[in-house]
């Protein structure tokens, strides 16, 4: 079995204290038996903290602490407890792997980087180079791919090819990739609105935002400069890269379609000035879309299904 990811996995940072919008507030964290049963042996001022923070009714979980729900590991200054004091394996498994997402084939996993995380959102929509793919590992014990992964992958190719063939403008690679596949996207940006506004939603933030680009009802992205079209593009080919699962189904292309549209509307009717985007702000989109919507099952389930 081979391990494959973006040629800009390697890349990856986590900020830290450094980051705004901290992966360790606002999120049920789940804990796997082996790391609880680690804390719980645990001595000391922290191992007496963490047997008072974590709940072992269910699946154990941490005990989220004030109106923002913060983890009680995270410390004053957005440090994890646990790393500052016993380093990262010290982490439970969810907590290594955010944002970290992973497709399973028959010859590989591919692994990637969610855009719910500002350091991933950063280093994906900051890209001038088109996205390619490396292999991290290979055992050489590889089963063949199944028929139906096999053209799932071949689709992906033939649709990657074209969100990065940049002799084309952005809106004319979008059409293109939906003709090739058969499609058309008449929805008008209300209707896309409305669609996302009846998703389960958590952030009041991500919410405003559907209602304003509700009202704006931009019918096509306008022209953008180089940079503005790199970056949706890369926010494009992220999109098909975590969902080459669906790409079997007409709908998957549709809704990758959506989240570009509302990406790139957002972009522009809150940042776009001369066909420039703000980046600060188009990461930030990217985050709350992200995080709203590819981390709901039942989400993913009505956008993909």
């Amino acid at each position: 079995m081979k391990t494959v990811a973006p040629d800009y996995y390697p890349d990856f940072r986590c900020k830290a204290d450094k980051c705004k919008h901290t992966c360790c507030a606002g999120w049920e964290i789940d804990i796997d038996e082996e790391t609880y049963e680690t804390y719980m042996r645990l001595g000391g001022k922290l191992g007496e903290k963490l047997s008072r923070s974590i709940s072992a009714d269910g699946t154990p979980h941490f005990l989220l602490e004030g109106e923002d729900e913060r983890c009680p590991m995270l410390d004053e200054s957005g440090l994890c407890r646990l790393i500052t004091e016993y380093g990262k394996e010290t982490l439970c498994q969810i907590c290594a792997d955010h944002p970290r997402f992973r497709n399973y084939y028959s010859d590989r996993t591919e692994i990637g980087l969610g855009l719910c995380c500002e350091a991933a959102g950063e280093l994906i929509l900051g890209r001038k180079e088109k996205t390619g793919f490396i292999t991290l590992s290979d055992d050489g014990k590889n089963e063949p791919l199944s028929d139906e992964e096999a053209r799932r992958l071949e689709t992906r190719n033939t649709l990657l090819d074209i969100l990065q063939n940049r002799t084309f403008s952005f809106d004319e690679r979008m059409k293109k990739l939906l003709s090739v596949s058969g499609l058309r996207d008449e929805r008008s940006m209300r209707q896309l609105a409305d669609f996302f506004l009846s998703l389960e939603r958590l952030d009041e933030k991500w919410t405003a935002l559907l209602l304003t680009l509700r009202e704006t009802d931009l019918k096509r992205l306008p022209d953008l400069s180089e940079n503005g079209q790199i970056i949706l593009e890369q926010f494009a080919v992220y999109l098909i890269f975590r969902y080459t699962p669906y790409l079997d189904s007409k709908t998957a292309v549709l809704s990758v379609s959506a989240m570009v549209r509302i990406f790139g509307s957002l972009c522009i009717a809150e940042s776009g000035k001369n066909g420039r985007l703000d980046f600060e702000k188009a990461v930030e989109f990217a985050r709350l879309l992200s995080s709203e919507v590819e981390y709901s099952d039942e989400n993913v389930e009505r956008l993909f299904a």
